[in-house]
């Protein structure tokens, strides 16, 4: 028989109970052992189940499966099976049922046929795209676990395969091949550069910031004027935000008719969003921001995009900007391929930057941190795959400039983290003089949030020794000076003022208008008249209430993803085994230190991971990453996006 699952939960035994209704609609149920299927049936799905039928004392009649396979939707059953799959995120009842009234038995053939542009007129481009590659996974996967039966592989076994090795989504490689043509399309046009003009905006940039631009620096600003994609890549430090500063002021001394319409800086996190529109003086937008504001009307059909932090973007992000872009709307990439890779599929920008036919200036000269510190000769030595040397940490001289090591075992790594605080903070604070604290600028950067190693617990001891004189915020569990992680963007905090302390209103909503309180973003919380202010590192602040407590953490130690973008005087490191950690996440880690980096762990696992993965290319970053092989399963594969596919568009 064929049922459409409703329902699916285990069983004592380890089986599964399948709940459906068969083709008159009359409710089914089904005990399924584990070997009979490659991966567990999920709600909507067809499945065909034979076997014997059999009653059990207390849910009656069922069906005791000796086969069941998973079978293509047929008829307005893919109704069901688009609205309640979790495999389609965002797409509900209400989406498939119009669908099903647009198109009808038709649907299939549109989305077989990969139809996105059409179903698009529908449901929008993200649902579309999300449908196609989803169910061309879903009926790729049935393909695989036959043709593995004609060897006699069990389901399970075909499973694994299909898991291990991927299936090539067809959703997937439609944006891969979009981001191709958008790029190739861009790459095709000649732009007329007024070279006189960029000359006197950057002298005048030079006097009136009393900052020199290098060479390439400058270079970097030329390619940017002359060309519609183009790349700024760089190590840590070596001056990629300053570069981005010349940019954005070039930008507007050349193009006198420039608007904020025409001129969008846009980064994965808040935070690094912040930094660029303090850096720049412009408005900088969070990626999930822009691509909001394009679903509810915004248009770009001028002007430069820049993408900050570049190597975190995954393909389907890429895609869903550039797909909404006019095609006069010059792109720039900016971001370190050495840094850590995105945690969904895909690696554009690492493609994008081995890429022969992408313009783009790579710099390399180290300007955050002094050579005396040793951090740009240790960072250097990781992100090539040497294994680097590390100085003896004496707890003694624990603020002497370099990237050190205190061996232990990994049991010991909490307890060890705990010891090089101390040394760099000293004694916990007297009563009011926290800030002596934050001073010293000391952040513990982990691998996960997790575990005694990760960032959760270390915060956690860390507060509780050393905020243990200062005032308590009510019962909230911090105090007065603690060290605190905004987790989640709300742009309706920190509301603007003027010059008289008032609110600014926007002209266009009618609404306040706030700067904004960002992920990543450190702050401190103070007691005013017995509310709680949380002044942010940005410069940001507003109060706080109990709603907002699961919007934030403490801070003390914060996960490398979360620093990035961002850098400190001495950064803690603990490095214990973990399928996250690679060279990347060791490149990103120490380099968040401008003065002193130190690393505590075992040293072999260090070096070992210093080194780069086996059977990876070992040149231009395209490094596997513990997040990228996580992602690798139905639905999130590794992409191939391919930059020696751009001379077709040539």
């Amino acid at each position: 028989m064929e049922v459409v699952v409703t329902s699916v939960h285990p069983s004592a035994a380890g089986d599964v109970i399948l709940i459906g209704r068969d083709q008159s609609e009359n409710l089914v149920r089904a005990s399924i052992p584990g070997r009979l299927f490659a991966d567990a049936p999920r709600q909507g799905e067809s499945w065909r189940i034979s076997g014997s039928r059999r009653v059990h004392h207390v849910y009656g009649e069922q069906t005791y499966a000796n086969v069941a396979l998973p079978l293509l939707p047929s008829g307005k059953s893919i109704v069901r099976f688009l609205a309640v799959n979790p495999r389609f995120a965002g797409v509900g009842w209400a989406t498939a049922e119009l669908l099903w009234t647009r198109f009808g038995i038709g649907l299939y053939d549109l989305i077989e046929d990969g139809d996105i542009a059409t179903l698009a007129g529908v449901c929008g481009v993200e649902r579309a795209a999300t449908i196609v590659a989803e169910f061309a996974g879903f009926a790729e996967d049935l393909e695989v676990f036959k043709e593995l039966d004609r060897y006699g592989t069990s389901p399970r076994t075909a499973g694994a395969a299909a898991r291990l090795w991927g299936v090539q989504l067809r959703g997937c490689e439609f944006m891969e091949r979009e981001i191709e043509r958008q790029i190739g399309a861009r790459l095709k046009i000649a732009r007329q550069v007024d070279g006189g003009r960029i000359g006197i905006a950057l002298g005048s940039l030079t006097a009136h910031q009393r900052f020199e631009l290098t060479d390439k620096q400058r270079d970097a600003v030329f390619m940017v004027a002359s060309g519609s994609a183009s790349i700024l890549t760089g190590g840590a430090g070596t001056g990629k935000t300053a570069t981005l500063r010349a940019i954005v002021e070039c930008e507007e001394q050349t193009h006198r008719e420039i608007t904020d319409a025409c001129l969008h800086l846009v980064a994965l996190a808040g935070r690094a969003a912040r930094r660029m529109a303090l850096a720049t003086r412009k408005e900088a937008w969070t990626l999930a921001r822009l691509i909001k504001a394009f679903d509810t009307g915004l248009k770009m059909d001028e002007g430069l995009i820049v993408f900050d932090e570049s190597s975190m973007l995954d393909t389907p992000n890429v895609y869903r900007v550039l797909s909404r872009l006019g095609a006069d709307v010059r792109v720039l990439f900016v971001g370190d391929p050495g840094q850590l890779p995105p945690i969904g599929p895909g690696l554009p920008f690492q493609k994008l930057v081995a890429s022969p036919y992408v313009p783009q200036v790579k710099l390399d000269v180290i300007h955050r941190q002094a050579e005396h510190t040793g951090i740009p000769v240790v960072a250097s030595a990781i992100r090539h795959g040497f294994s680097p040397t590390f100085q003896s940490f004496d707890f003694a001289l624990a603020h002497r400039p370099g990237v050190f090591l205190v061996p232990c075992h990994t049991s010991e790594v909490p307890k060890a983290v705990r010891e090089v605080f101390r040394a760099m903070a000293g004694p916990p604070p007297r009563a009011g003089l926290a800030d002596t604290l934050w001073k010293r600028d000391i952040q513990i950067v982990a691998q996960t949030n997790a575990g005694p190693a990760g960032a959760r617990d270390l915060s956690r001891d860390i507060e509780r020794e050393y905020m243990i004189r200062q005032e308590p915020i009510m019962d909230w569990g911090f105090h007065e000076g603690s060290r605190l992680i905004w987790m989640k963007n709300d742009y309706r905090k920190a509301p603007v003022v003027d010059a008289n302390g008032k609110t600014v209103i926007d002209p266009t909503t009618g609404e306040p208008r706030c700067a904004g309180f960002f992920n990543g973003s450190l702050g401190v919380p103070r007691l005013v008249d017995g509310r709680c202010v949380l002044s942010m590192d940005d410069g940001s602040s507003d109060f706080i209430t109990q709603s907002d407590f699961e919007k934030l953490a403490l801070g003390w130690a914060i996960t490398i993803h979360k620093a990035q973008g961002s850098s400190f005087d001495s950064v803690i490191v603990p490095v214990v085994p973990s399928p996250l950690l690679d060279r990347t996440m060791l490149y990103t880690a120490v380099t968040r230190a401008e003065n002193t980096a130190v690393l505590i762990g075992d040293p072999d696992l260090v070096r070992e991971r210093s080194r780069p993965c086996l059977g990876l290319h070992s040149g231009a970053a395209v490094w596997n990453s513990g997040l990228n092989r996580a992602s690798n399963r139905a639905g999130r594969r590794r992409t191939s996006f391919r930059p020696s596919k751009l001379d077709a568009y040539l």
